[in-house]
Formats: C-alpha cells, sequence, structure tokens
C-alpha cells in the first residue's frame, strides 16, 4: 500500500491500488457495444468483460438475492462503442446493483454493499485549480456538495477529504463510483478556469462558497 501510494504521489496523482487492480480499472475505460434483449444479466455481465480481456468476474449471488435479482433475471443493454464503466451502471443501477473492483476481480453486488465496503485512497493533484486561492476549502465544499452528498464525513458518512498543501493534492478516501465522478468535476473545473491571462482571483461564487 506505502509503494502503491508513493507511486501514485510521484505521478501527480491516481487510485492507490494495486497492479492488479489498476489494470481492471483501466479496462473499465474502454468501449464496449451490446445489443442484448432479455439475456441473463450474469451472462451479459460476463460477455462485457470479456470484450475488454476482464478475465475474473465475481458475482455476488447472495447481495443479488437481497434486492430480488438474481443471476438468470433478463436484462436489456443496447450501447455502442461506451466505456465499460458507463455502460455496466446502465445495466446494474436499475437493479439496485453496482460493480467494483477488488483483489484483480470485477465484482458485482448491491449497492449497499458497494457503497459500504469498497473505498479505496484516489490523490488528486489540483494546484492549476488551487493558483489564485489561498486555500482548498472551497474546493473540497464543492466536491462534498457535488458528488453523493450524503457519502462525506462532514455529514455522518464515511468518504472523507484531505488537503496537503505542500504539493497541493487532495487525498480522497470514496467509493468507485465516487471516484469516478470526483474525477469528472475536476476535469469541467479545469476546462472551464478562466485563461491564464486573466489576473482576477478564480470566483468562487460560481464554483462554490469557502468554508466559514
Amino acid at each position: 500500500q506505502i509503494e502503491t501510494l508513493l507511486t501514485a504521489l510521484r505521478g501527480g496523482g491516481g487510485i492507490v491500488e494495486t497492479r492488479d487492480d489498476r489494470r481492471v480499472r483501466e479496462a473499465l475505460a474502454k468501449p464496449v457495444t451490446a445489443d442484448y434483449r432479455l439475456r441473463p444479466l450474469e451472462e451479459v455481465v460476463r460477455s462485457l468483460a470479456a470484450q475488454v480481456e476482464i478475465k475474473n468476474v465475481f458475482i455476488d449471488h447472495a447481495e443479488l438475492e437481497e434486492v430480488a435479482v438474481r443471476p438468470r433475471t433478463p436484462v436489456n443493454l443496447i450501447v455502442r462503442d461506451m466505456p465499460l464503466r458507463s455502460a455496466l451502471r446502465s445495466l446494474l443501477r436499475p437493479n439496485g446493483l453496482a460493480a467494483v473492483v477488488e483483489n484483480g476481480s470485477l465484482n458485482v453486488t448491491s449497492k449497499l454493499v458497494a457503497e459500504n465496503y469498497n473505498r479505496v485512497v484516489g490523490i488528486y493533484a489540483v494546484g492549476d485549480l488551487l493558483a489564485n486561492s489561498p486555500d482548498a476549502d472551497w474546493l473540497i465544499e464543492l466536491i462534498e456538495q457535488a458528488v453523493l452528498p450524503i457519502s462525506w464525513s462532514s455529514v455522518g458518512g464515511a468518504g472523507t477529504i484531505e488537503f496537503f498543501a505542500p504539493r497541493d493534492y487532495l487525498a480522497i478516501l470514496a467509493t468507485d463510483e465516487v471516484h469516478d465522478d470526483v474525477a469528472a468535476l475536476l476535469a469541467r473545473l479545469l476546462q472551464d478556469r478562466p485563461p491564464p491571462r486573466r489576473t482576477a482571483p478564480l470566483q468562487r461564487g460560481l464554483l462554490g462558497s469557502p468554508r466559514s
């Protein structure tokens, strides 16, 4: 764990994980195409995983039963060149399920279990966003308000955000799904930030207010 943390820091950020988990996570970003109509859920999941060469797939049958779903529950999925991560969300969310990465395997379980046990640390370099800001409080508050607000420790959840000032990193403990949304949010903020020639401070009122 220490080695993977140091690797993430040296590389400018990323999810702190094992090499096997990283391979699965990278595969989740690859595009898949599917036209499944009333096919068994487990068959569809394994077929999608095979398209991007994910070999280890675990279907948590006990947790499926908790949300009244069976491996052979018929499902529909029609997508074209969609990242596997997004395709799985479209497939699993309506059934109260989620996909998580653990021990080099793609696991399908209930959304409740996924939210409660599968938390990993992500390191995010945010120096560019904070260039004109005295601190990171406004950015932390924005993330907590915009990304699954009930999941953060500030309101009793288990997710945490810590800011490391010397290198302008955020260390975020959260689920895979939350990390996906945080990464997308930060990318949008970078894209929408004012051009470098502007000397006015970043307008925090548009992105979130500083903490009191």
